[in-house]
């Protein structure tokens, strides 16, 4: 076989080769990007002091290609926490949950004497983007929540993160309930508590009980009790004790309205129509007295719940046909009225 024959079949193989790697290389979301070689990447990291969004996005792009070096970057104390805080962010929109990117985030967290900013917005908020519901990230945030001598921001951002986790674990519950119902506690912790039950969606008798006695409660935080009315409307029970707590809510004029309002759209979202609930916003909407914005969120409910009830019907009909009252709750029931099908 002469020397010519080799360098064909050499070529040949190699031609071969290249066209069954081609299609693989096309579909990698990596190969070929620029921007994605460890010093491009360790470049970008240098820019995220100043928020650049162009070089969080270049590194998320790279998805495992940068954890190591965000994983470096985050372990390292001396380095800018402005730049720690966003390589936690980008962390959490890479979404790995690989062992290293966990015991990394859980270390920072549990650390009290880092930086707390690293710790609060970025790191908790990785937690909860990555969504692991792993033992060890559940009892390390459940832990944050649960130490009252931690900073208030920081145990926020760590029940924002079971938020977005959403695990209905008995011992995240109990977390939740326990800060819900210690009005000793920082509110706002308290209502991102109250607003993470209603994202995990649990109706255990324990926390509708938890929710109905903060809503009822005049005498606790007006913007937990919004909270807390806003989690019923989640969960969506349509219990005659929910009911009955968010009708008697919006029958009394004495309270305030803001949470009145709240009541109102969690009535909305529970679509409940029965006959309390339907005489309920009915009366609100046609009290000329009532607070317009309370009556305005009546039509948004009562667009909601979609009842063909004729007093309903009716209702609606003599309020867009009547000029004495308010033009923007006769234009709210225009626009609750536009698609249904019996008017």
């Amino acid at each position: 076989m002469n020397k010519s024959l080799f360098i064909k079949i050499g070529t040949g193989l190699k031609i071969l080769v290249l066209g069954c790697a081609l299609p693989l290389l096309l579909h990698d979301p990596v190969w070929g990007q620029e921007g994605c070689s460890q010093v491009d990447i360790k470049a970008n990291i240098e820019k995220l002091i100043t928020y650049d969004y162009e070089a969080e996005q270049s590194i998320v792009k790279c998805k495992e290609k940068s954890t190591n070096l965000l994983i470096k970057t985050l372990q390292n104390e001396a380095q800018n926490s402005d730049i720690r805080g966003a390589v936690a962010y980008a962390l959490g929109k890479i979404k790995s949950d690989s062992p290293e990117v966990l015991d990394t985030l859980i270390n920072v967290v549990n650390d009290k004497k880092d930086d707390n900013d690293v710790r609060r917005g970025a790191v908790a908020y990785a937690l909860g983007k990555i969504k692991s519901d792993s033992p060890e990230v559940l009892d390390t945030l459940i832990n944050v929540v649960n130490d009252k001598k931690d900073d208030n921001d920081v145990r926020r951002s760590a029940v924002s993160a079971l938020s977005e986790i959403k695990s209905d674990s008995p011992e995240v519950l109990k977390t939740l309930i326990s800060v819900v119902n210690n009005k000793k506690d920082d509110n706002d912790v308290r209502l991102n508590a109250a607003y993470a039950l209603g994202e995990i969606k649990s109706d255990s008798p324990e926390v509708l009980d938890t929710l109905i006695n903060v809503v009822n409660d005049k005498k606790d935080d007006n913007d937990v009790r919004r909270s807390a009315a806003y989690a019923l409307g989640e969960i969506k029970s349509d219990s005659p004790e929910v009911l009955d707590t968010l009708i008697n809510l919006v029958n009394n004029k004495n309270d305030d309205n803001d949470v009145r309002h709240s009541a109102i759209l969690t009535l909305g979202q529970i679509e409940s129509d029965s006959p309390e609930v339907l005489d309920t916003l009915i009366s609100v909407l046609n009290d000329t007295n009532d607070d317009n914005r309370v009556r305005r969120t009546v039509a948004y409910a009562l667009g909601q719940i979609k009842s063909d009830s004729p007093k309903v019907l009716d209702t609606l009909i003599s309020v867009v046909n009547d000029k004495n009252y308010d033009n923007e709750i006769r234009r709210s029931v225009v626009l609750l009225a536009w698609g249904h099908k019996k008017l």
